[in-house]
């Protein structure tokens, strides 16, 4: 009966010990995904406002944005209307 109980404690010791090193493992393997992934994101903002909130803005050039790194947009044309351009060109006139 003794004998049963210390190896079933050694059996459960075993078990324990496996799943915390392919645990660490894992986790280990999920932090070099993490790191690759926002070494790719991490795009240098062309200017940074600060708003009346607290809020950090980072202005990114819009040849630069994250989304163009997808695959299904590396080819891209980015495509503007008229009327943005007219608003946006009579803006900066203003200013």
């Amino acid at each position: 009966m003794i004998g049963r109980i210390k190896a079933r404690l050694v059996v459960l010791n075993i078990v324990i010990v496996a799943m915390i090193v392919t645990g660490s493992e894992f986790f280990a393997t999920c932090d070099v995904e993490i790191d690759r992934l926002l070494k790719t994101l991490k795009k240098p903002p062309l200017k940074s406002i600060k708003s009346g909130d607290g809020y950090t803005i980072d202005c990114v050039h819009i040849k630069n944005h994250p989304i163009y790194d997808h695959p299904l947009f590396k080819n891209h044309t980015i495509q503007v209307h008229e009327a943005f351009l007219v608003i946006f060109l009579s803006y900066t006139k203003i200013n």
